[in-house]
């Protein structure tokens, strides 16, 4: 395999593995409807494609969830801190 054939596969795998890594950005952001949708030739690789896009749909739900929750939580305990702080100064 020459060098120009070499280069040429590494550019195109490189170009669709970017293509899918924005499409999923986009997706999880819900801003997915002007782009391409996954196709391919046969039928179980679009089925996969679409079971995979909504796993990865629903644990990037889960995560920001998740996320959304421990940073009100950790704003519950500094507020809740900085409050007996202050009431600790009262009685004194």
């Amino acid at each position: 395999m020459s060098l120009f054939m070499l280069k040429h596969v590494f550019t195109i795998h490189f170009d669709s593995w970017w293509a899918m890594i924005t499409y999923l950005g986009w997706s999880l952001l819900g801003l997915s409807d002007g782009l391409d949708a996954i196709t391919s030739v046969d039928l179980p690789s679009v089925i996969l494609a679409q079971i995979l896009l909504a796993g990865f749909l629903i644990m990037g739900v889960i995560l920001l969830i998740n996320m959304l929750i421990a940073l009100l939580s950790n704003t519950y305990q500094h507020i809740e801190v900085r409050s007996r702080f202050i009431q600790s100064l009262n009685l004194s």
